[in-house]
């Protein structure tokens, strides 16, 4: 997200102020809670040799449940405060190195995957992970302030682009 010098240094005195003070601790504990569901997907995948792919589903699984009830807890926050939305971003910050990690890992398993023949089945779960983490990116955004949004993708939206790449690139089946 692309924020303007100006609009920080507003947001700040604002919420200095205690202008519409919002309570983003909801939104925020949904991203915190992805960004352990992405370690400990990360974790099942980088574990898998061949075997059962149960541990990747059901982390997977798990992972969808957790953003589901994100997107519920953003659909139910009221607008944030410029002061809420900047206080979110380090949290959303925080969850790159572990996606990175995650498809990166997914990278490296792609020929065991493949030769256990489960593409099919890891693509069918990360197909819902992806779709639900756009999900949860839109109804966040759109709790941000409009000032602060300026007219150029978020950074944060290609969160799940790497892992979504490996997939479409490497797992065919």
């Amino acid at each position: 997200m692309k924020l303007s010098i100006c609009l920080v240094a507003v947001a700040t005195a604002a919420a200095a102020a205690g202008i519409e003070i919002r309570d983003a601790a909801s939104i925020k504990a949904a991203l915190v809670t992805l960004r352990a569901d992405i370690v400990a997907l990360n974790a099942a995948a980088d574990n898998f040799n061949g075997g059962s792919f149960q541990p990747v589903v059901d982390a997977s699984r798990k992972m969808i449940r957790d953003i589901n009830a994100g997107i519920d807890a953003a659909k139910a926050s009221t607008k944030l405060s410029a002061g809420d939305a900047l206080d979110l971003l380090p949290t959303i910050g925080s969850l790159r190195a572990p996606s990175r990690a995650l498809s990166h890992t997914v990278a490296a398993k792609v020929p065991v995957m493949s030769q256990a023949g489960g593409c099919s089945i890891v693509r069918a779960e990360f197909d819902g992970i992806v779709a639900g983490t756009m999900t949860l990116v839109y109804e966040i955004e759109e709790k941000f302030p409009r000032e602060l949004i300026i007219g150029e993708p978020d950074d944060w939206v290609l969160l799940v682009a790497p892992i979504d790449e490996v997939l479409s690139q490497y797992c065919f089946t």
